[in-house]
Protein backbone atom coordinates (compact mmCIF):
# COMPACT_ATOMS: atom_id res chain seq x y z
CA UNK A 1 0.00 0.00 0.00
CA UNK A 2 1.09 3.59 -0.68
CA UNK A 3 0.99 6.34 1.94
CA UNK A 4 0.70 9.82 0.42
CA UNK A 5 1.24 13.21 2.04
CA UNK A 6 1.06 16.76 0.73
CA UNK A 7 -1.10 19.86 0.31
CA UNK A 8 -4.25 18.12 -0.97
CA UNK A 9 -7.72 18.22 0.60
CA UNK A 10 -9.05 15.15 -1.20
CA UNK A 11 -7.53 11.92 -2.50
CA UNK A 12 -9.48 9.42 -4.58
CA UNK A 13 -12.66 11.26 -3.57
CA UNK A 14 -13.75 13.52 -0.68
CA UNK A 15 -11.82 13.56 2.58
CA UNK A 16 -8.26 12.39 3.24
CA UNK A 17 -6.92 15.89 3.89
CA UNK A 18 -3.12 16.13 3.67
CA UNK A 19 -2.49 12.40 4.22
CA UNK A 20 -4.06 9.26 2.85
CA UNK A 21 -3.33 5.73 1.75
CA UNK A 22 -3.91 3.99 -1.56
CA UNK A 23 -4.31 0.30 -2.23
CA UNK A 24 -1.85 -1.26 -4.64
CA UNK A 25 -4.29 -0.75 -7.54
CA UNK A 26 -4.56 3.00 -6.80
CA UNK A 27 -7.98 2.94 -5.13
CA UNK A 28 -8.42 4.79 -1.84
CA UNK A 29 -7.92 2.78 1.37
CA UNK A 30 -11.03 4.01 3.18
CA UNK A 31 -9.92 2.43 6.48
CA UNK A 32 -7.04 4.93 6.71
CA UNK A 33 -8.67 8.25 7.69
CA UNK A 34 -6.19 10.32 9.68
CA UNK A 35 -7.63 13.81 9.91
CA UNK A 36 -4.50 15.98 9.93
CA UNK A 37 -5.12 19.74 9.89
CA UNK A 38 -2.08 20.83 7.88
CA UNK A 39 0.39 19.94 5.14
CA UNK A 40 2.37 16.69 5.44
CA UNK A 41 5.90 17.20 4.06
CA UNK A 42 7.64 14.02 5.23
CA UNK A 43 6.77 10.35 5.71
CA UNK A 44 8.84 7.38 6.86
CA UNK A 45 7.90 3.80 7.68
CA UNK A 46 9.61 2.05 10.58
CA UNK A 47 10.60 -1.64 10.36
CA UNK A 48 7.60 -2.51 12.58
CA UNK A 49 5.25 -0.85 10.06
CA UNK A 50 4.52 2.24 12.12
CA UNK A 51 4.26 5.41 10.04
CA UNK A 52 6.06 8.62 10.92
CA UNK A 53 4.66 11.89 9.57
CA UNK A 54 6.06 15.41 9.69
CA UNK A 55 4.85 18.74 8.39
CA UNK A 56 2.93 21.92 9.21
CA UNK A 57 0.05 20.32 11.16
CA UNK A 58 -0.63 20.65 14.89
CA UNK A 59 -3.61 18.29 15.13
CA UNK A 60 -3.87 14.59 14.15
CA UNK A 61 -6.83 12.27 14.79
CA UNK A 62 -8.34 14.64 17.32
CA UNK A 63 -5.16 15.11 19.37
CA UNK A 64 -2.56 17.88 19.49
CA UNK A 65 0.57 16.85 17.63
CA UNK A 66 2.99 19.66 16.83
CA UNK A 67 4.50 18.98 13.40
CA UNK A 68 5.40 15.33 14.05
CA UNK A 69 3.32 12.25 14.84
CA UNK A 70 3.36 8.48 14.56
CA UNK A 71 0.61 6.15 13.38
CA UNK A 72 0.11 2.43 13.77
CA UNK A 73 0.10 0.37 10.54
CA UNK A 74 -3.71 0.55 10.62
CA UNK A 75 -3.66 4.36 10.91
CA UNK A 76 -4.52 4.85 14.58
CA UNK A 77 -2.54 7.50 16.46
CA UNK A 78 0.37 6.31 18.62
CA UNK A 79 -0.54 8.10 21.86
CA UNK A 80 2.85 7.33 23.44
CA UNK A 81 4.72 9.28 20.75
CA UNK A 82 4.53 13.05 21.12
CA UNK A 83 7.95 14.76 20.94
CA UNK A 84 6.63 17.97 19.38
CA UNK A 85 8.59 20.51 17.36
CA UNK A 86 8.10 24.29 17.40
CA UNK A 87 8.43 24.60 13.62
CA UNK A 88 7.72 22.66 10.46
CA UNK A 89 9.26 19.18 10.01
CA UNK A 90 10.60 18.78 6.47
CA UNK A 91 12.45 15.45 6.53
CA UNK A 92 12.53 12.16 8.42
CA UNK A 93 14.87 9.17 8.34
CA UNK A 94 15.02 5.98 10.40
CA UNK A 95 18.41 4.61 11.44
CA UNK A 96 19.14 0.86 11.36
CA UNK A 97 18.89 0.86 15.18
CA UNK A 98 15.41 2.42 14.97
CA UNK A 99 16.29 5.91 16.11
CA UNK A 100 14.48 8.66 14.23
CA UNK A 101 16.26 11.59 12.58
CA UNK A 102 14.23 14.76 12.16
CA UNK A 103 15.06 17.80 10.02
CA UNK A 104 13.13 20.98 9.35
CA UNK A 105 12.48 24.57 10.39
CA UNK A 106 12.28 24.04 14.17
CA UNK A 107 14.51 25.33 16.96
CA UNK A 108 13.10 23.07 19.68
CA UNK A 109 12.37 19.34 19.52
CA UNK A 110 11.13 17.19 22.37
CA UNK A 111 10.99 20.27 24.57
CA UNK A 112 14.68 21.12 24.22
CA UNK A 113 16.72 23.38 21.96
CA UNK A 114 17.63 21.74 18.65
CA UNK A 115 18.62 23.85 15.66
CA UNK A 116 16.85 22.37 12.64
CA UNK A 117 18.10 18.80 13.24
CA UNK A 118 17.60 16.29 16.05
CA UNK A 119 17.22 12.62 16.86
CA UNK A 120 14.53 10.72 18.77
CA UNK A 121 14.59 7.35 20.50
CA UNK A 122 12.48 4.73 18.76
CA UNK A 123 10.19 3.55 21.56
CA UNK A 124 8.30 6.68 22.59
CA UNK A 125 10.00 9.47 20.67
CA UNK A 126 11.98 10.88 23.60
CA UNK A 127 14.73 13.24 22.54
CA UNK A 128 18.19 11.70 22.19
CA UNK A 129 20.02 14.21 24.37
CA UNK A 130 23.43 12.92 23.23
CA UNK A 131 22.79 14.08 19.65
CA UNK A 132 22.91 17.81 18.94
CA UNK A 133 24.90 18.72 15.82
CA UNK A 134 23.03 21.94 15.07
CA UNK A 135 22.47 23.40 11.61
CA UNK A 136 22.49 27.09 10.78
CA UNK A 137 19.20 27.03 8.85
CA UNK A 138 16.47 24.77 7.47
CA UNK A 139 17.25 21.09 6.84
CA UNK A 140 15.25 19.94 3.81
CA UNK A 141 16.75 16.53 3.10
CA UNK A 142 18.17 13.59 5.05
CA UNK A 143 19.70 10.40 3.65
CA UNK A 144 21.54 7.59 5.43
CA UNK A 145 24.54 5.85 3.94
CA UNK A 146 25.20 2.14 4.50
CA UNK A 147 27.70 2.93 7.27
CA UNK A 148 24.96 4.93 9.12
CA UNK A 149 26.56 8.29 8.39
CA UNK A 150 23.91 10.92 7.74
CA UNK A 151 23.82 13.26 4.76
CA UNK A 152 21.93 16.49 5.43
CA UNK A 153 20.98 19.03 2.80
CA UNK A 154 19.18 22.32 3.16
CA UNK A 155 19.44 26.09 3.37
CA UNK A 156 22.21 26.13 5.99
CA UNK A 157 25.78 27.41 5.72
CA UNK A 158 26.96 25.90 9.02
CA UNK A 159 26.58 22.37 10.35
CA UNK A 160 28.06 20.91 13.51
CA UNK A 161 29.56 24.31 14.34
CA UNK A 162 31.60 24.51 11.13
CA UNK A 163 31.10 26.05 7.70
CA UNK A 164 29.14 23.76 5.38
CA UNK A 165 27.39 25.23 2.36
CA UNK A 166 24.02 23.52 2.00
CA UNK A 167 25.32 19.94 2.45
CA UNK A 168 27.20 18.13 5.18
CA UNK A 169 27.73 14.66 6.59
CA UNK A 170 27.51 13.56 10.21
CA UNK A 171 28.87 10.52 12.00
CA UNK A 172 26.34 8.41 13.95
CA UNK A 173 27.28 10.27 17.15
CA UNK A 174 26.35 13.59 15.52
CA UNK A 175 29.91 14.86 15.03
CA UNK A 176 30.73 16.45 11.68
CA UNK A 177 32.50 14.36 9.06
CA UNK A 178 35.24 16.76 8.04
CA UNK A 179 36.08 14.75 4.89
CA UNK A 180 32.95 15.89 3.01
CA UNK A 181 32.58 19.55 2.06
CA UNK A 182 31.43 19.94 -1.56
CA UNK A 183 30.24 23.57 -1.11
CA UNK A 184 27.16 24.16 -3.22
CA UNK A 185 26.11 27.76 -3.84
CA UNK A 186 22.38 27.45 -3.06
CA UNK A 187 19.79 25.25 -1.36
CA UNK A 188 19.81 21.47 -1.60
CA UNK A 189 16.32 19.96 -1.53
CA UNK A 190 17.05 16.27 -2.01
CA UNK A 191 19.90 13.83 -1.46
CA UNK A 192 20.04 10.19 -2.61
CA UNK A 193 22.66 7.48 -2.26
CA UNK A 194 23.27 5.23 -5.25
CA UNK A 195 23.82 1.46 -4.80
CA UNK A 196 27.54 2.05 -5.51
CA UNK A 197 27.68 4.64 -2.71
CA UNK A 198 27.92 7.74 -4.88
CA UNK A 199 25.83 10.67 -3.64
CA UNK A 200 23.29 12.52 -5.79
CA UNK A 201 22.43 16.13 -4.88
CA UNK A 202 19.67 18.26 -6.32
CA UNK A 203 18.20 21.67 -5.61
CA UNK A 204 18.51 25.32 -6.44
CA UNK A 205 22.28 25.51 -6.89
CA UNK A 206 24.21 26.37 -10.05
CA UNK A 207 27.67 25.43 -8.74
CA UNK A 208 29.31 22.76 -6.62
CA UNK A 209 32.81 23.46 -5.45
CA UNK A 210 33.01 26.40 -7.83
CA UNK A 211 32.21 24.20 -10.86
CA UNK A 212 29.01 24.80 -12.85
CA UNK A 213 26.39 22.15 -12.10
CA UNK A 214 22.85 23.30 -12.80
CA UNK A 215 20.50 21.93 -10.12
CA UNK A 216 21.93 18.40 -10.01
CA UNK A 217 25.33 16.89 -9.28
CA UNK A 218 27.04 13.79 -7.95
CA UNK A 219 29.82 13.14 -5.45
CA UNK A 220 32.25 10.26 -5.43
CA UNK A 221 32.65 7.95 -2.44
CA UNK A 222 35.39 10.16 -0.99
CA UNK A 223 33.16 13.26 -1.22
CA UNK A 224 34.91 14.74 -4.24
CA UNK A 225 32.86 16.05 -7.16
CA UNK A 226 32.13 13.57 -9.95
CA UNK A 227 33.07 15.89 -12.77
CA UNK A 228 31.96 13.45 -15.46
CA UNK A 229 28.35 13.66 -14.26
CA UNK A 230 26.87 16.99 -15.31
CA UNK A 231 23.39 16.59 -16.85
CA UNK A 232 22.10 20.21 -16.56
CA UNK A 233 18.52 21.12 -15.63
CA UNK A 234 17.16 24.56 -16.39
CA UNK A 235 15.20 24.95 -13.11
CA UNK A 236 14.89 23.38 -9.65
CA UNK A 237 15.19 19.64 -9.19
CA UNK A 238 13.12 18.68 -6.12
CA UNK A 239 13.26 14.88 -6.11
CA UNK A 240 15.67 12.12 -7.11
CA UNK A 241 15.13 8.35 -7.12
CA UNK A 242 17.62 5.68 -8.22
CA UNK A 243 16.41 2.58 -10.04
CA UNK A 244 18.04 -0.83 -9.43
CA UNK A 245 19.64 -0.63 -12.89
CA UNK A 246 21.35 2.64 -11.91
CA UNK A 247 19.12 4.93 -13.94
CA UNK A 248 18.13 8.14 -12.12
CA UNK A 249 14.65 9.67 -12.02
CA UNK A 250 14.30 13.44 -11.56
CA UNK A 251 11.26 15.49 -10.61
CA UNK A 252 10.99 19.24 -10.21
CA UNK A 253 10.17 22.54 -11.88
CA UNK A 254 12.41 22.12 -14.92
CA UNK A 255 11.35 22.01 -18.57
CA UNK A 256 14.76 21.10 -19.97
CA UNK A 257 17.33 18.47 -18.98
CA UNK A 258 20.57 17.83 -20.82
CA UNK A 259 19.45 20.30 -23.54
CA UNK A 260 16.35 18.16 -24.29
CA UNK A 261 12.78 19.22 -23.51
CA UNK A 262 11.64 17.38 -20.39
CA UNK A 263 8.61 18.79 -18.59
CA UNK A 264 8.97 18.30 -14.83
CA UNK A 265 10.08 14.66 -14.96
CA UNK A 266 13.04 12.98 -16.62
CA UNK A 267 15.27 9.95 -16.42
CA UNK A 268 19.04 9.87 -16.69
CA UNK A 269 21.32 7.04 -17.63
CA UNK A 270 23.94 6.17 -14.99
CA UNK A 271 26.50 8.39 -16.77
CA UNK A 272 24.20 11.43 -16.58
CA UNK A 273 22.99 11.47 -20.16
CA UNK A 274 19.24 11.77 -20.70
CA UNK A 275 17.26 8.58 -21.31
CA UNK A 276 15.58 9.64 -24.54
CA UNK A 277 13.01 6.81 -24.38
CA UNK A 278 11.49 8.16 -21.13
CA UNK A 279 9.32 11.28 -21.48
CA UNK A 280 6.01 11.20 -19.52
CA UNK A 281 5.58 14.98 -19.99
CA UNK A 282 3.78 16.26 -16.88
CA UNK A 283 1.99 19.63 -17.00
CA UNK A 284 3.26 21.05 -13.69
CA UNK A 285 5.93 20.58 -11.06
CA UNK A 286 6.72 17.21 -9.43
CA UNK A 287 8.04 17.36 -5.88
CA UNK A 288 8.56 13.70 -5.03
CA UNK A 289 9.15 10.34 -6.72
CA UNK A 290 9.10 6.91 -5.08
CA UNK A 291 9.94 3.56 -6.67
CA UNK A 292 7.81 0.51 -5.94
CA UNK A 293 9.42 -2.92 -5.43
CA UNK A 294 8.09 -3.99 -8.85
CA UNK A 295 9.93 -1.07 -10.48
CA UNK A 296 6.87 1.05 -11.28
Amino acid sequence: KIVVGGWFSSLGGPGSSYIGRLNSNGSLDTTFDIGANGVVYALAVQPDGKILMGGIFDFVRGRTRNHIARLSPSGSLDYSFDPGANGFVRSLAVQPDGKILVGGEFTTLGGQARSYLGRLHAAKGALDTSYNPGAGDIVYALALQDDARLLAGGAFTTLGGQARSYLGRLHPDGSLDVTLNPAANDNIYTVAVQPDGKILLAGGFSQIGGVTHQHIGRLNLDGSLDGAFNPYADLLVMSVAVQPDGKILLGGWFTQVGLLTRNYIARLNPDGTVDEAFDPNANSSITTIVLQPDGK
